[in-house]
């Protein structure tokens, strides 16, 4: 006896076609173009970031054991500093940083003083200014301050790799750190400025990334 066939017809569903997914590719080449350097970027700022907040972290413990080993004066300078910070090596005097809030593009900071290389492969320049003698405090109130100029890449803009505007901090007497692009009036032993210019801080940096 014969059984009726309860079997399922066969259904061929129709797939892509090669040009099809030709486009496809293409349109995820083109929206890879745009995307990725954009993540790259902003993971490098991100970077940038940390490893500056981790320099302010380091001015501020060394500030902290200098006042309790020798104490603080109007002479203190961001060399004094240096002793009490984690570095790997003193930088070539001939080595070039980027400058301030230009993107570098236009000019270069030496270490013609004193440039630590850290260990995030950034240079922290201990003086910024040489006005014919090391920048000290050169006061005691919550106006005067030494600064430190930091470059994230270690490496001057027109170097092969060098990327990012350096910034500049400053250490106040008071062991206050804040950076020349939002501070209002300021003094040291070489000059007095208004401010604050915010033009000076790089775009990468921001105290609540």
């Amino acid at each position: 006896m014969l059984f009726p066939c309860r079997c399922k017809p066969l259904i061929f569903k129709r797939g892509f076609t090669l040009s099809e997914l030709l486009i496809s590719l293409a349109l995820l080449g083109v929206i890879a173009v745009f995307t990725i350097p954009k993540i790259l970027i902003t993971q490098q700022d991100s970077r940038y970031n940390a490893t500056a907040k981790e320099v302010v972290a380091m001015i501020s413990e060394a500030y902290l054991r200098l006042k309790q080993d020798k104490g603080i004066s109007t002479s203190t300078s961001s060399g004094d500093l240096s002793p009490y910070m984690n570095y790997v090596s003193v930088a070539n005097p001939a080595s070039e940083i980027d400058g301030l809030g230009d993107g570098g593009t236009s000019y270069t900071r030496d270490c013609d003083i004193t440039c630590l290389r850290l260990h995030s492969g950034g240079i922290l320049k201990l003086t910024s200014n040489s006005c014919g003698g090391v920048t000290a405090f050169g006061g005691t109130s919550a106006t005067h301050s030494i600064s430190f100029t930091f470059d994230p890449d270690g490496l001057p803009y027109a170097t092969a790799g060098g990327t990012g505007t350096a910034i500049e901090f400053l250490l106040f007497y008071n062991g206050r750190v804040t950076t020349r692009g939002e501070q209002a009036g300021y003094a040291n032993s070489c000059f007095s400025a208004g401010g604050p210019f915010p033009s000076l801080n790089p775009s990468w940096f921001s105290w609540n990334r």
